[in-house]
């Protein structure tokens, strides 16, 4: 009888741990709840709010990317100095969410900003999908539960919340956070997409005058450069019957520089481009400009200002503190009818052209890469195309005998090669001459050493073509 009751009394522990460790669990996994609609007032003595907007960090620890804590550094100075009143950080505080590296994101904040000086701006913040991420666990000895990752991204950005709705000046700012590292759109499940529209009803109803900044951390499909198949279909369908929503999209990392990071449809949407590294439209049967340090150290931000009569949105680079391009104006109220980035640009924008005394060199090169590592290529050289805007990239159509090249990448056959310029660059900044390096690893197959004939068209940012250039060229490894 007593052993079985001492059986009795060990099973009864055995369930009651592991219902404790199962609600534990579980309230882990749950997430925190959306914070209530604050009212903030801002000192703007000239009547214009000037809001600062910045995204994808991707900080780790101090002492681990000291370039990218550099451009953070700059980025929020150069707010300072423009006397921003409001900061919306669109997601992607951190490479990896430890707290060692929420502790940089931190210091290098509180060395820019006092904490009067901290107080008398109006702080908006998402998380991205790396801000749920951890290293692996034998690494960091850690296991990335929602809400440890969600209130560890609180403690150190200064939010009440994932999802923060605060009013200044009357101006109303909805943060809304992935509900998970995912990246697709169950990260915006319905829960969070009946908050959201609360929220901007409430809004609309407050002022249908003014502008409503929504901040996601992905952008809604199918608007903004990079933005194409990238599931958000949800967060369209939304924005769609708000014809006030300034949707602020973050992630992609795409150029400021092209002016397609603005669209305008049913509503307005804007991208953020990144404080840390560049991405670029790049397919497997792209190449990068071979001067591609641009990639890494060319963080842009954007101050928007606004003063009830039209919305501004200014691009700067972090590096310079220079403004870049005419800035983007928006009339008040919004009117669809009347928004002038549309889809309709691509149409008016003229296709580059080529100045006189063209030419195509190639040769082999050999080179080194970061990693150490011995590359064999060749490297094609000829005189960057002209535009008005900015020339994205070269279609380079090869030919050998009268017959066509083609390249075979895994299951996808192409028949040219696609070459990305530096027109992620400011204007000031981008080579009149451009060189591509082809890997003799990836490209020797399909292009032996040999005689070619080459086709260039030059594309801008919405795909016009120019009339081709076409030389002959001596192929080399």
């Amino acid at each position: 009888m007593k052993k079985r009751k001492a059986w009795k009394i060990v099973l009864c522990v055995v369930l009651i741990v592991l219902v404790a460790l199962g609600g534990t669990v579980f309230y882990l996994m749950t997430g925190l709840s959306p914070a209530e609609t604050v009212q903030r007032q801002a000192d703007t003595s000239d009547g214009v709010l000037r809001i600062g907007i910045l995204s994808d960090l991707q900080l780790t620890p101090e002492g681990q990317g000291e370039t990218y804590d550099m451009h953070y550094q700059k980025a929020l100075e150069l707010f300072k100095a423009q006397g921003v009143n409001v900061i919306l950080n669109a997601g992607d505080f951190t490479d990896t969410a430890t707290e060692e590296a929420y502790q940089n994101q931190k210091r290098i904040f509180d060395s820019v900003y006092s904490e009067a000086e901290r107080e008398s701006i109006v702080l908006c913040s998402i998380m991205g999908n790396h801000d749920y991420w951890l290293p692996m666990f034998v690494d960091c000895w850690e296991i990335p539960f929602t809400r440890v990752m969600q209130s560890r991204f609180c403690e150190y950005t200064y939010s009440q919340s994932p999802w923060t709705h605060t009013v200044v000046n009357g101006y109303h700012f909805i943060a809304a956070s992935p509900k998970s590292g995912d990246m697709d759109s169950t990260s915006y499940d319905d829960e969070l997409l009946m908050w959201m529209r609360e929220q901007i009803e409430a809004a609309v109803a407050d002022d249908p005058a003014l502008p409503v900044f929504v901040m996601t951390h992905f952008s809604p499909e199918n608007t903004v450069a990079m933005s194409e198949d990238n599931t958000f279909q949800n967060l369209d369908a939304l924005y769609r019957e708000y014809p006030q929503v300034v949707s602020i999209g973050a992630h992609s990392h795409a150029p400021l520089m092209d002016e397609r990071a603005i669209w305008q449809g049913d509503y307005t949407a804007i991208n953020t481009q990144s404080v840390s590294y560049t991405t670029l439209p790049e397919t497997e049967n792209a190449v990068v400009h071979d001067d591609g340090a641009f990639i890494e150290n060319n963080p842009m931000v954007m101050i928007l200002s606004v003063d009830g009569a039209q919305l501004s949105i200014q691009r700067y680079s972090v590096l310079t503190g220079e403004a870049q391009k005419a800035p983007w104006v928006i009339d008040l109220p919004m009117n669809k009818d009347e928004f002038r980035y549309t889809e309709a640009r691509a149409q008016t924008s003229a296709a580059p052209t080529w100045a006189d005394g063209f030419s195509v060199s190639a040769e082999g090169v050999s080179f080194t890469d970061d990693e150490g590592a011995e590359v064999r290529g060749c490297r094609i050289t000829f005189p960057a195309a002209l535009h008005e805007d900015a020339v994205q990239s070269y279609r380079a159509v090869f030919t050998q005998n009268g017959s066509p090249v083609t390249f075979t990448f895994g299951e996808t056959t192409y028949d040219s090669l696609t070459l990305i310029s530096d027109y992620a660059l400011p204007a000031a900044q981008r080579s009149d001459t451009m060189r591509f390096t082809l890997p003799a690893e990836k490209y020797a197959t399909a292009l032996p050493a040999g005689t070619y004939t080459v086709a260039l068209y030059a594309a801008d940012t919405y795909g016009n073509e120019s009339a081709p250039q076409t030389a002959e060229i001596e192929i080399a490894y």
